[in-house]
């Protein structure tokens, strides 16, 4: 998968997601959650359905203007806005939730 990131607008995500490639964290990782016409989740299992472990999250960057299109890639979090680490996803709609 080849992807675009943009650390001028988003540098804290765009160092964390790139220094959990650099680790090899996403190797043999799966697709964990898959959701019909909404998102495919991924970056926080491995092939066993074994968590991966994961280092503190990162500062919530997503009020930079760019918007969760068709295609693009988020970090995933939980309900806190300063919640994401390792997982991300690829939007499968314009979501703009």
């Amino acid at each position: 998968m080849i992807v675009e990131l943009y650390g001028s607008k988003a540098p804290k995500s765009v160092a964390n997601f790139l220094q959990y490639a650099a680790d090899g964290h996403y190797d043999r990782t799966i697709f964990h959650r898959v959701v019909d016409g909404f998102v495919i989740q991924g970056g926080g299992y491995g092939v066993a359905f074994n968590e991966r472990p994961t280092r503190p999250p990162v500062a919530y960057e997503g009020d930079n203007g760019l918007p969760n299109y068709r295609t693009t890639l988020a970090m995933a979090r939980m309900r806190d806005p300063n919640s994401a680490a390792a997982q991300w996803y690829v939007n499968l709609r314009d979501n703009d939730e």
